[in-house]
């Protein structure tokens, strides 16, 4: 299991990317069945767009004495009009209808 640790929106002369970074817990022994669920979201709490992300490495190793971390970067444009929120959550069951969804 790895916890969302960071999140930021960047623009250097290009789309707009959210990146950040995620960090593996002590306990876990593997990460590559842990995926991001990347969700916009409304003022009304609708949601916008919601999107299955992956971190790199997939297999986050441990740093000497300290939990190791894995970094994201996923394209935002086109935002879609309202979107007020950004939820970034790290996942690992599968989701129902399938793995790689895209919902606009």
């Amino acid at each position: 299991m790895v916890e969302v640790e960071k999140i930021w929106l960047e623009r250097k002369a290009g789309p707009l990317t959210l990146k950040g970074y995620v960090q593996k817990h002590l306990a876990a022994d593997d990460t590559t069945q842990t995926h991001l669920d990347v969700t916009l979201y409304d003022s009304a709490g609708r949601v916008l767009r919601s999107t299955v992300e992956h971190f790199e490495p997939r297999q986050i190793r441990p740093q000497w004495r300290r939990p190791g971390y894995g970094t994201y970067e996923v394209a935002l444009d086109p935002l879609p009009a309202g979107t007020t929120r950004i939820e970034v959550r790290a996942h690992e069951e599968a989701h129902p209808e399938a793995d790689d969804r895209v919902t606009r």
